[in-house]
């Protein structure tokens, strides 16, 4: 199963206007939901309604709290707990399906400008 990672800023579902659906957005203010190396074992993280059900997970509700864990090709294995699931977005432009997609409070992947 392949999940698109955005990493993005605290500011980003408001930014974009992307609904809230069950559990609650990435924030500074709450330590797991931060991730500031790459030596993190589990991290926060909100899911796209596609990832509901691309991770087979019961319900929108339910996803909540639950854990997956990513072993991609190239890619760290880690281990995911769901903190929120927000509606389904086309972030990748209008020629593109929407992807099952994993957000993830990332601001080491920003640059200074």
């Amino acid at each position: 199963m392949n999940l698109y990672r955005f990493s993005v800023d605290q500011g980003f579902f408001d930014l974009y206007e992307i609904e809230l659906l069950s559990g609650r957005i990435l924030s500074r203010d709450v330590g797991p939901d931060l991730i500031d190396s790459g030596s993190i074992d589990m991290a926060t993280v909100v899911i796209n309604e596609s990832a509901v059900q691309s991770l087979t997970l019961n319900s929108i509700d339910e996803a909540v709290g639950q854990i997956f864990y990513s072993n991609e090709e190239g890619m760290p294995f880690q281990a995911f707990q769901v903190a929120g699931v927000v509606r389904d977005a086309n972030l990748l432009g209008l020629a593109n399906d929407i992807k099952s997609s994993v957000f993830r409070l990332e601001p080491a992947s920003f640059s200074n400008l």
